[in-house]
């Protein structure tokens, strides 16, 4: 029996929905050979499981990060960058704004992050790994998700089409982005106050 996979990806997430539907219908794949497996909290260590990919990525690793205060998630990334992967981010306007410690910690680190400003908010939570796997879900890269909150999330693998389709639309929200200023934002944030997940 052939398995249906309907990735309602709001590729213009942020923008109202009119408008949304407008640029893009939701993008629906027959993927016959799509692995999946779920993370929920609390009850399973999601940060472990998204942090041994990272660790394991040789090439690239795209991000897109509403907010960002795991560490152990952080230094991850901040290894795999100076092991030689391409590592690249979009974050929310409020990290800019917050002037959050990890938009700093990633930028002197070597890692290049765009802020998604032409949306309300940036709400995807999403990682693509050697071009091979997503991970995606209401589970935001934060110590709340996996400590305090009820959230979710999946890991994709063996499906070329899936990751092409979140692949474009994180392109497409890189050209719609500008590089992070650190200047352009208030007073910083501890991570206690960076790390409420309340957007």
């Amino acid at each position: 029996m052939r398995k249906t996979l309907l990735l309602a990806l709001v590729l213009g997430l942020g923008l109202p929905a009119s408008q949304a539907a407008s640029e893009q219908p939701a993008a629906r794949m027959d993927v016959d050979n799509a692995r999946v497996n779920a993370c929920f909290t609390p009850g399973d260590r999601c940060d472990d499981m998204l942090g041994s990919a990272i660790d394991g990525a040789k090439r690239e690793i795209l991000v897109q990060a509403m907010f960002f205060t795991n560490r152990k998630l952080m230094r991850g990334l901040a290894r795999a960058k100076a092991r030689g992967v391409d590592v690249r981010m979009i974050m929310s306007i409020g990290s800019e704004k917050r002037r959050s410690k990890s938009l700093a910690y990633f930028l002197e680190h070597g890692i290049p992050v765009l802020i998604d400003a032409t949306v309300k908010t940036q709400h995807n939570k999403i990682m693509i790994i050697d071009q091979s796997e997503v991970f995606t879900g209401s589970y935001n890269f934060t110590s709340a998700a996996q400590n305090k909150n009820a959230e979710n999330m999946i890991r994709i693998t063996s499906s070329p089409e899936v990751v092409a389709s979140f692949t474009k639309n994180w392109e497409r929200r890189a050209a719609a982005s500008r590089p992070a200023n650190m200047s352009a934002g208030a007073s910083g944030k501890n991570d206690a106050e960076e790390d409420d997940d309340t957007e």
